[in-house]
């Protein structure tokens, strides 16, 4: 069997722009994700909200996790590792929050529908669905930019970290 090395892969020097994309892939997952999550007739318990906001906030290290630990095993640096997963947490902001801006101007609500605005113009319909999609999108990436950015980081260093002292020691475990 043939040892293919992943640093000499064809497709290494795409990584980051693979982890962008598979960031806006994702964003767009969520949001499905999140819908379906909503369909589930939850009792008021705090049981049952501790496991609802564990699905909510939990899927986003499915991905962040294998992410991190790929990063470090390619490049054997904590640092691009951290960068990886804050990177596609980023990404996938931005694409979640995107979305819901293409969502609200064509399949929205009709005083919010972009399709309402071209089919009813009044004098500050564009203004108006300029405001709204400025408040609803394009604020809310701002504001959760801070926790892709640095949430990621945090965990795709801890995973790194992590990673790094698991081998060492299964290294000196083995010798």
């Amino acid at each position: 069997m043939q040892v293919v090395r992943l640093s000499v892969h064809p497709l290494y020097k795409y990584r980051w722009f693979l982890y962008a994309l598979a960031g806006l892939g994702f964003g767009v997952f969520d949001w499905y994700y999140l819908e379906f999550l909503i369909r589930f007739d939850w009792p008021r318990t705090l049981f049952t909200t501790v496991i609802a906001v564990s699905l909510n906030w939990g899927i986003w290290l499915v991905p962040a996790l294998p992410l991190a630990i790929a990063e470090v095993q390619r490049s054997q640096r904590i640092r691009l590792s951290a960068c990886a997963v804050a990177l596609f947490w980023l990404c996938a902001i931005t694409a979640y929050y995107l979305y819901y801006g293409f969502l609200l101007a064509f399949d929205g609500s009709a005083p919010l529908s972009l399709r309402a605005a071209l089919t009813h113009p009044s004098p500050t319909a564009w203004a108006d669905w300029w405001s709204i999609l400025r408040s609803q999108t394009l604020y809310a990436i701002l504001d959760w930019s801070w926790m892709a950015l640095g949430g990621g980081a945090l965990v795709g260093a801890r995973v790194g970290i992590l990673h790094q002292l698991f081998r060492s020691r299964m290294r000196a475990h083995i010798r």
